[in-house]
C-alpha cells in the first residue's frame, strides 16, 4: 500500500490534562513577545520609581502622584501578574470547564487519511479537511490540529500504536497542511517552525 493511502488512527481517553495542555498550547506567544510585555509592565508597576529618579530632586515627587499611586497599587501590579501567570491561569480555567465539554473522559479513535482528519467518540463525530486547519502544534505530549484560535483536535502522543506512526503522523500532518497554516514545535521557551526547519 501507498504510505500516502494508509490511514494512521490514533485511539485515547480524553482526560483533563488534555484539555488543560490544548488550551495553554494554543494561547502561547512568542518568547519576545512575552518578554517585551513583561518590560512594560514592570516599568508601569515600577512608575512611582522612575518617577521618583525623573523628578527634579528640589521639588520632590508630586504627592498627589504618591497618593494616587498608594491607592491603586494593586491595579499596576495586576498585568504584570496576569502575564507571568497567564499559562497556570488557563490550565486552572480548562481544568473548571473540563467536564461540560463533549470529549471529557470519553474514548476518542481520530483517523489521519490523505483526505482529512476524522475524529469519532459517543458524542462526536468530525470530519475535517485539511484545508480546514489553521495551525498544528507539536508538544512534547501532544499533537494539536488548531481549527481556530480557540478550537483545537487533541492527538496524545500515548494514542499512536507505535513511535514509527508517530513519526509518520508529524510527515502526513506537514505534508498536507495548507501553505499558510504554520506547524510548529514548542520547547523549552521556543516556538520552533517546522516548516521552515524541513525546508532546509
Amino acid at each position: 500500500m501507498d504510505p500516502k493511502e494508509r490511514v494512521i488512527e490514533i485511539r485515547y481517553t480524553c482526560t483533563r490534562s488534555d484539555f488543560i495542555a490544548v488550551t495553554r498550547a494554543l494561547i502561547r506567544r512568542p518568547f519576545w513577545q512575552t518578554a517585551l510585555k513583561l518590560v512594560l509592565f514592570v516599568i508601569a508597576a515600577g512608575n512611582v520609581v522612575a518617577i521618583t529618579w525623573l523628578w527634579p530632586v528640589k521639588d520632590g515627587m508630586p504627592t498627589w502622584f504618591a497618593e494616587i499611586y498608594f491607592r491603586y497599587w494593586p491595579f499596576w501590579f495586576l498585568p504584570l501578574l496576569l502575564t507571568v501567570f497567564s499559562g497556570h491561569l488557563a490550565g486552572l480555567m480548562a481544568a473548571t470547564v473540563f467536564k461540560t465539554r463533549a470529549a471529557a473522559n470519553q474514548e476518542i479513535v481520530v483517523t489521519l487519511s490523505k483526505d482529512g482528519v476524522t475524529a469519532r467518540s459517543a458524542d462526536i463525530n468530525s470530519d475535517i479537511s485539511w484545508g480546514g486547519i489553521v495551525k498544528a502544534i507539536e508538544t512534547k505530549t501532544h499533537l494539536f490540529l488548531a481549527l481556530s484560535k480557540r478550537e483545537a483536535l487533541i492527538l496524545p502522543r500515548r494514542g499512536f500504536p507505535s513511535a514509527g506512526d508517530y513519526a509518520e503522523g508529524l510527515r502526513r500532518i506537514g505534508a498536507s497542511l495548507k501553505p499558510s497554516a504554520p506547524f510548529v514545535r514548542h520547547k523549552g521557551l521556543c516556538i520552533i517552525d517546522l516548516k521552515s526547519s524541513e525546508a532546509k
